[in-house]
């Protein structure tokens, strides 16, 4: 696949082969940079699309909570109900940290134009 273009599904090699129980990927399906729908065909595919992209490459792939994915019109190729439940981030995890006052750094570089250094690397205890 080239760059700036994204997957959108996994191809089967063959839904009877699918179908008893040995899901072999074939390639991918995927929009290029100008918006048009290619295929890749290869013997290896390595979805590594994060917690966000993974789950809906593999659901549009037939990968998925059966019942979800026939009331979406997609063919269960493997069901498996986990995919793209239970994703939890962390906003409100609370962080706290005390500054060291005791060191002779004025006017933190860090704060004023993003950089770390040295001074910085101290004020946290």
């Amino acid at each position: 696949v080239s760059l700036y273009s994204t997957v959108t599904k996994i191809n089967w090699a063959s839904i009877s082969r699918v179908s008893s129980g040995q899901a072999v990927a074939s390639g991918v399906e995927y929009v290029d940079s100008n918006g048009n729908t290619q295929t890749a065909n290869a013997t290896t595919v390595i979805l590594s699309g994060g917690p966000w992209g993974t789950p809906p490459i593999l659901e549009r792939s037939g990968v998925g909570n059966t019942t979800l994915l026939t009331s979406l019109g997609i063919q269960t190729v493997v069901d498996l109900p986990g995919v793209g439940e239970n994703l939890n981030e962390q906003p409100l995890v609370p962080m706290q940290w005390q500054l060291n006052t005791s060191l002779p750094c004025p006017g933190s570089p860090f704060l004023l134009n993003g950089r770390f250094n040295h001074c910085d690397a101290g004020i946290f205890n």
